[in-house]
């Protein structure tokens, strides 16, 4: 699994959008890639390769290769442009309403799914 690119990559993307405003129109055309490419997430989900952090975000379980990476960084590129654009909304940060998604994934997630408690472990739902 790479996973230095991908942090590097979500690092300079974090830096990016978090200092910067983010338009409705870039918030909805986050949210139309989200649900389009949901199929494909939950596939890897299902699959057990990926879960969802406690911080709202999907993280590799196992080896992904350089198709299942590209997708996973798009998602959280796109969940980060969502939470940034929500955060300036209500007045807190993207690491607030992340975290707050996250908890909202965990109570609705179907029976399978990986999920990160917020102590940092990690469990089947």
């Amino acid at each position: 699994m790479k996973t230095f690119p991908f942090l590097l990559l979500f690092t300079l993307t974090l830096a990016s959008v978090a200092h910067g405003a983010v338009s409705a129109e870039e918030m909805q055309e986050a949210r139309e890639r989200i649900v389009d490419r949901l199929p494909e997430t939950e596939n890897l989900w299902n699959r057990g390769l990926t879960g969802e952090n406690n911080e709202g975000y999907v993280t590799a379980r196992s080896s992904l290769n350089s198709e299942q990476i590209r997708l996973v960084q798009a998602e959280n590129r796109d969940r980060l442009l969502l939470y940034t654009y929500i955060a300036s909304k209500t007045g807190s940060s993207h690491i607030q309403i992340g975290r707050i998604r996250a908890e909202e994934v965990a109570k609705m997630a179907k029976n399978g799914l990986w999920i990160q408690e917020p102590d940092g472990n990690w469990a089947r739902k």
